[in-house]
């Protein structure tokens, strides 16, 4: 037997390190943990107030940034209403130099309005028929603007967005009825961002200390800005205004001055404590580990299977004590190594002897079962032998005693003698070939003729027909494979086991059809014989003893064996038997 320890494989490389590792960074972390704790609920209160104060602060720029809104609304409805009142008494037909009485009431609007840059007359197609200040070429502009367009068909008054490409400029759009009260026209009011007017006056309405505030239309564009540009955009809040498509938006930095430098310290002196408390945590977790990794490489030497070196003694602590108990571990497990390998060697010696002993019993058993084969093989060879031997001897004498019987009863017979002993020798010379045909019967079965002269397929049909179409048992044949004669001792042994199915079939299986399949090859010829009667339970012969029909199943299997080949026989109560035969061929040709 191979050579063994006693002990578990030696472990991988990895598996064997000590995992000190793994204990310092758990410790070191949980120690971190401890002293971080409190000052991160502490970091993360003042965060909170933080932030809550910052939500105040974000809600009190929204009211003021809705309240400048609502100022720059006010204005605008006070400047649409002027307007209003002047499409009122807009007329058309005033061009040029003759609207002198639209450009004064223009112009006294335009005094009173603090964003109105100039004030436009306009028909239904775009055309200005008036305007204040008063152009250098009167009646050649020409409003093109969706706006207008849709002031006109609307009929309210509006407030359009930037227009016209950069810088740009906004109208002030009132419609006017004329005959028929249709809308003719549209009185315009010209608000420009790029003016120092119209700055000064959309600016002054956004003005707030501090902070920028823009107004922008709804595509984003800016009409007005006050104070610093480049503001932190995430601090931006909006409010929209009613009478015109604007909004106004307020910037602010400052509300992230003072959060943001107490959370600077929060986060310079967290880092700060939180790199004591590691530092700490490192050394507590280094005083812990260096001994426990000591007793991890004393342990991972004892699970390879070294156990001579023994466990280095510690301190009186809990580490200590438990590098005592793994060195009463070692020296336990070492006697325990030793009496195993002793038990072992005595062991691999008993199993040598046993083994010698069985290989002895097996070549025993072996020769025993050859010479019980070449025994069984010589039986059947004699058997056969005597089988021809007897039928020989009933066909030379027996036979030819029995035909020179019945000849001389016949001659007797005829003599001339009474009428009583005519008869008595008529019924001797009946009785004679009686006899002498029953002789025949036994030296066809002793031995038949068909067997030596036509082979194995016309011999099983002849032993077919002759005892099972008298008892009404119809048999189908299927041969397939190539035509000729067998080996004598194949075709001797083949024949023998299907007389024995055939014979089972014609006294137990009280069958009506039985199934005959002959499928040979170049190597193997298979025999099979399928019936559809009473079948029988295979496990019921196999115990030690066996009936008259179990010994012939055996035969069967037995005659097969020698043959180096096998016999399968399958069957159960009511669903009739099957019996499988192969016999390897090994090269035999024709005989």
């Amino acid at each position: 037997m191979a050579e063994t320890s006693g002990l578990p494989a030696p472990l991988p490389e990895e598996a064997a390190r000590p995992r000190g590792r793994g204990i310092r960074l758990r410790v070191g972390l949980l120690a971190a943990a401890g002293a971080s704790l409190p000052l991160a609920i502490l970091a993360a209160t003042a965060w909170s107030i933080l932030r809550d104060d910052a939500a105040r602060l974000q809600d009190a720029r929204r009211a003021l940034a809705a309240s400048v809104a609502a100022r720059l609304d006010d204005r605008l409805q006070q400047d649409l209403g002027l307007l209003s009142t002047l499409s009122s008494a807009a007329r058309l037909d005033a061009a040029g130099g003759d609207c002198a009485q639209e450009r004064a009431a223009f112009h006294a609007a335009r005094l009173r309005s603090r964003h109105l840059a100039r004030i436009l007359l306009a028909g239904a197609d775009g055309t200005v028929r008036c305007e204040e200040p008063w152009p250098a070429e009167p009646g050649t502009i020409v409003i093109a603007i969706p706006e207008v367009a849709e002031a006109l068909q609307s009929g309210r008054p509006t407030v359009t967005g930037l227009v016209g490409g950069r810088p740009g400029y906004a109208l002030m759009l009132a419609p006017f009825l004329g005959p028929g009260s249709t809308i003719a026209g549209v009185v315009a009011g010209v608000i420009d961002p790029a003016s120092p007017a119209g700055a000064s006056s959309l600016g002054a309405a956004a003005v707030i200390p501090g902070a920028s505030t823009e107004v922008v239309d709804s595509a984003g564009a800016v009409l007005a800005r006050t104070g610093p540009h480049g503001m932190n955009r995430a601090s931006a809040v909006a409010a929209a205004l009613d009478a015109a498509p604007w909004r106004v938006v307020l910037r602010h930095d400052a509300d992230g001055v003072a959060a943001y430098g107490l959370r600077s310290r929060l986060i310079v002196v967290g880092g700060v404590s939180v790199s004591i408390a590691l530092l700490f945590a490192w050394g507590v977790a280094r005083s812990v580990t260096r001994p426990l990794a000591a007793l991890g490489r004393s342990a991972a030497r004892i699970a390879a299977g070294d156990l001579s070196e023994p466990v280095p003694a510690r301190p009186g602590d809990e580490v200590g004590s438990l590098g005592r108990s793994l060195e009463a571990m070692r020296v336990a497990l070492q006697d325990s190594v030793a009496a195993l390998h002793r038990e072992r060697d005595e062991l691999e010696r008993r199993v040598a002897e046993r083994t010698r002993e069985l290989e002895v019993l097996y070549a025993t058993l072996r020769d025993r079962e050859e010479r019980r084969a070449q025994l069984l093989r010589k039986t059947i060879s004699a058997q056969e032998d005597e089988r021809k031997r007897i039928a020989r001897e009933l066909h030379d004498q027996t036979c030819q005693a029995l035909a020179a019987l019945i000849l001389s009863l016949h001659a007797a017979s005829t003599a001339d003698a009474p009428e009583p002993v005519r008869q008595r020798l008529a019924d001797a010379r009946g009785l004679a070939g009686s006899t002498l045909e029953e002789v025949h019967r036994v030296i066809l079965d002793l031995r038949p003729s068909v067997l030596d002269d036509l082979g194995l397929v016309p011999a099983l049909r002849w032993f077919a027909a002759r005892h099972l179409d008298p008892l009404g048992v119809a048999v189908r044949w299927e041969v397939e494979g190539p035509e000729g004669r067998l080996a004598p001792d194949v075709e001797t042994a083949l024949f023998r086991a299907a007389q024995e199915a055939l014979t089972n079939v014609a006294r137990h299986a009280h069958a009506e059809t039985v199934l005959v399949q002959i499928v040979r090859s170049e190597s193997e010829l298979h025999l099979e014989i399928e019936d559809d009667g009473d079948g029988f339970d295979p496990a019921s012969l196999a115990g030690p003893v066996r009936s008259a029909r179990g010994l012939g199943l055996t035969g069967i299997r037995e005659r097969l064996e020698l043959l180096g080949g096998s016999a399968e026989i399958e069957s159960s109560p009511g669903q009739g038997t099957r019996v499988v035969l192969r016999a390897p061929l090994g090269g035999a040709g024709d005989a």
